[in-house]
């Protein structure tokens, strides 16, 4: 029988360092979120072997070292600590995002000539969030249900992060100093639900 628990691990380094422990623990857990989610996912791993996936991740990696160098560290800790491919750790991270710029590659590919409308419409599901914010009681709550998928229910998992700032571009830059609890995702930085 399956815990209905859901674990909390704690890691305490550098971006990269936290990301790497992250991944080594939950590496398990990864690659059973991806073969639970094999159907939703094969098709956006099939895409990201294209040349708009691939330029559409490329795009993705050049910002993201660009403005938030210590990001990317945490990408590259999980993939590292985890050994799942860079590419599929990507989708997981940007799975929204290639989602939707899969499906309008599709769309452009089935415009109806004749009126230039999209044929088909897509009604996704996702979970919620709802923010409260009561000053009469000084409360301040993020709440966030998780039913998108039972891969990532199954999967899921808290983290407590100490995670130390690092200096970047010959120390002109320095990520913050950080300390949180999150649900996290498998596969998926923390913070990206």
């Amino acid at each position: 029988m399956t815990s209905s628990r859901i674990p909390l691990y704690h890691v305490k380094g550098t971006h990269y360092e936290c990301a790497y422990s992250i991944g080594v623990i939950t590496c398990d857990r990864i690659r059973q979120r991806i073969a639970d989610s094999m159907d939703e996912l094969s098709t956006l791993f099939a895409f990201i072997q294209t040349e708009c996936g691939r330029q559409l991740h490329q795009e993705f990696i050049e910002t993201i070292r660009l403005l938030f160098p210590w990001y990317w560290d945490e990408i590259r800790g999980l993939v590292d600590g985890s050994e799942v491919p860079l590419e599929q750790i990507l989708v997981l991270n940007f799975l929204n995002e290639t989602l939707t710029a899969q499906r309008l590659l599709e769309e452009k590919q089935k415009l109806d000539p004749t009126n230039e409308k999209f044929i088909n419409e897509t009604g996704e599901k996702g979970c919620t969030t709802v923010l409260l914010n009561r000053k009469d009681t000084n409360t301040f709550s993020l709440l966030h249900n998780e039913d998108h998928a039972s891969a990532l229910y199954l999967t899921g998992y808290l983290v407590e992060a100490d995670i130390r700032s690092s200096e970047y571009g010959d120390e002109k830059r320095q990520s913050p100093n950080e300390k949180f609890i999150a649900y996290c995702y498998a596969g998926v930085t923390p913070g990206n639900c």
